[in-house]
């Protein structure tokens, strides 16, 4: 088994399209690790900029009457794992205000106003790399591996060798994963050391499991697409249409089931946009002032305060339908590889709208106890922002979801497991 693999190996280091791939993908794997690193840097100062600008606000309202303009403001840190799996990150509401205890207004700070989680394009991160480009390579890698050698001739010498014909689409499998792991482990290591160094951040230990659960993923991932196209190679008599259909698998998996499953999380559950959601405000706030003018010392008009809860729930409303968007179009992208990858490391490491879900969570309980605290001795105790800055600018891993992970083990296998059945009942012509 040994003495295939080598030999298959050599086969793939003497065709220009795996150096050509390897040479690709390692460039834009470090090309993602500087931009990652660059952003994350200019990020983390803005976030520290803020965060001091709100303590300084909450200085200057201890000495005024901030019972009347209590309002806490929690900034979101840049994550880590954005290298990884940006997962929608520069879409993201990254400043969420609480005034009394109650969610007052989820907001950007950038000027992106559609659904954050459903974005038109993806920053170049180590995922779209994966998906994208290494994918692609992994068929163009094995469309030719059984139906080129029946083409030149040399398949019925490769059987006619003492080994079953399982086996020797078995070395074929493992060779070009052996080749596309070496690949991806050179790219995404050199990656990360020019994000660490770019961005001026130490690793961690948290940063090292969350690059082993990425790293295990992609195994999977690539086995999928590697276990295809031997199956087209063994089941079509030629090479070019082994590539046309192996061409037109990826186009369905990695852009049309994606695509489409945007598509219909938006149609099947409409959002409004936030640029939307602000034109309505500005009409509450507009019919506000006209009912004001109008009010009489017998008829009061409605009080600031119901406004204001009005425009919360607004902004909450619309924060909630585009978390409904995400899940069904989450739903809808399983019955793709890239689907089944993409939420199991957002699951996985807590990325995109899982974390700030969790960012959510605890900001609300945290600004409660603050609001309790507050109520008794004034603002004279610590600013709850201080408390969770540390604990959110590490990276934070969860359980692997190990469903996502066995699908699509199980997929590849059953693809190889096809191509097997198909290569010993064919005839060797």
């Amino acid at each position: 088994m040994l003495d295939l693999l080598a030999v298959e190996l050599r086969k793939l280091s003497r065709t220009f399209r795996l150096p050509f791939l390897g040479v690709c993908a390692v460039l834009l794997w470090m090309l993602a690790g500087y931009a990652a690193g660059l952003r994350h840097r200019t990020d983390l100062e803005a976030f520290e900029q803020s965060v001091s600008l709100e303590l300084e606000r909450i200085e200057r309202v201890r000495a005024a009457d901030w019972r009347s303009q209590f309002i806490v403001q929690f900034y979101l840190p840049p994550s880590r794992t954005s290298l990884l799996l940006d997962a929608g990150a520069q879409y993201l509401p990254d400043v969420i205000a609480y005034k009394l205890g109650e969610i007052d207004r989820i907001r950007y700070s950038s000027s992106l106003r559609y659904n954050y989680a459903l974005p038109r394009f993806m920053r170049l991160d180590w995922s779209f790399v994966l998906l994208y480009v290494v994918s692609f390579g992994a068929l163009t890698l094995t469309f030719d591996a059984v139906s080129g050698e029946r083409e030149r001739g040399t398949l019925r010498l490769l059987l006619s060798y003492p080994v079953r014909r399982p086996l020797v689409l078995l070395g074929k499998f493992l060779a070009v994963m052996t080749a596309l792991w070496v690949i991806v482990l050179v790219g995404t290591s050199a990656s990360l050391l020019i994000f660490s160094e770019t961005a001026g951040v130490a690793l961690e230990w948290s940063d090292l499991l969350a690059v082993l659960i990425w790293w295990l993923g992609a195994v999977l991932y690539l086995g999928v697409f590697v276990a295809l196209g031997l199956l087209f190679s063994t089941v079509c008599r030629n090479s070019p249409q082994s590539l046309y259909w192996a061409l037109a698998a990826w186009v369905v998996l990695a852009l049309g089931v994606p695509a489409a499953s945007q598509l219909a999380g938006e149609a099947c559950r409409p959002a409004l946009r936030g640029s939307e959601v602000d034109r309505l405000v500005e009409i509450e706030a507009a019919k506000q002032l006209r009912e004001d003018s109008k009010s009489t010392s017998e008829e009061p008009s409605r009080s600031p305060s119901d406004m204001r809860r009005r425009i919360a729930e607004m902004y909450n409303q619309q924060f909630r339908s585009a978390l409904g968007q995400v899940q069904l179009a989450e739903r809808f992208s399983m019955i793709s590889p890239n689907g089944l990858f993409l939420s199991s490391l957002v699951r996985s490491l807590r990325g995109g709208v899982d974390r700030l879900s969790d960012f959510v969570a605890e900001t609300s309980v945290a600004v409660r106890t603050f609001a309790e605290v507050v109520a008794e001795q004034g603002i004279t105790v610590p600013h709850p922002l201080l408390e969770l800055r540390a604990k959110w600018m590490k990276t934070r891993v969860s359980e692997v979801s190990p469903w996502e992970w066995f699908l699509l083990a199980g997929v590849a296998a059953a693809l190889l497991v096809a191509s097997a059945l198909v290569l010993v009942r064919s005839d060797i012509e």
